[in-house]
């Protein structure tokens, strides 16, 4: 099975946005530095994770996988 990968979107969506990873992170309900793990791609986030993102970005989390 291959990793998910979501860095990308979700640093793009943020980015668009105007969100800090800060104010992502509390919305999320998700520690700031795990984010940032997150949008470097260093860590493959539980489907429960995704879905806290997507919702405080407000997409669905098919949005968030990277194309490449």
């Amino acid at each position: 099975m291959a990793a998910v990968k979501i860095g990308k979107s979700v640093r793009k969506l943020r980015v668009e946005r105007f969100m800090s990873q800060a104010e992502l992170s509390r919305v999320a309900g998700v520690s700031p530095a795990h984010l940032g793990r997150i949008e470097r791609n260093e860590h493959e986030p539980h489907l429960s994770t995704i879905r806290k993102i997507a919702e405080a970005l407000g997409v669905d989390p098919t949005e968030l996988v990277d194309e490449k």
